[in-house]
């Protein structure tokens, strides 16, 4: 279950905007402008990620919940490894953009981004059809009834 609350979290922080928009309509958009300009870079930065994924948590805590996912997902080895592994890799850029954005500049970030972008793009369509895997092997809840 941690491994899919982990991916639903990522899923729903980087690859749908929802978060992003909550946070700007209370002020915490950007680092430059808003609550988080007055602060340093690193520092806004790490605010901004937290709070992304934050929200993305709660989020995911939420549909898990609505849903009572709870014991209908079953323990599928192959898809957490790839959950787990794309999730991880399509954090790692906002986790050392935390750590660069204190050199000044902004070279390494953005060479960072650069050379990353390939390998985030393979993580999230990864991550994507890892949750398909896990949607088509899903159990039923027990009070429906189907008969063939």
């Amino acid at each position: 279950m941690k491994t899919i609350i982990f991916g639903l979290t990522v899923l729903i922080g980087s690859v749908s905007g929802i978060p992003s928009f909550i946070l700007s309509k209370i002020g915490l958009e950007s680092i430059h402008t808003g609550m988080l300009g007055q602060l340093s870079k690193p520092l806004a930065v790490a605010i901004s990620f937290f709070s992304i994924y934050g929200v993305a948590f709660g989020m995911a805590i939420g549909i898990i919940s609505l849903l009572k996912l709870k014991g209908r997902i079953p323990n599928s080895v192959v898809a957490n490894y790839v959950i787990n592994i794309s999730a991880a890799i399509i954090i790692l850029p906002s986790v050392l953009q935390i750590l660069t954005s204190s050199v000044p500049g902004g070279g390494v970030t953005f060479a960072m981004a650069m050379l990353l972008w390939p390998l985030l793009l393979v993580s999230k369509y990864a991550l994507i059809l890892g949750f398909l895997y896990l949607l088509v092997e899903i159990k039923p809840s027990g009070k429906y009834t189907y008969e063939t």
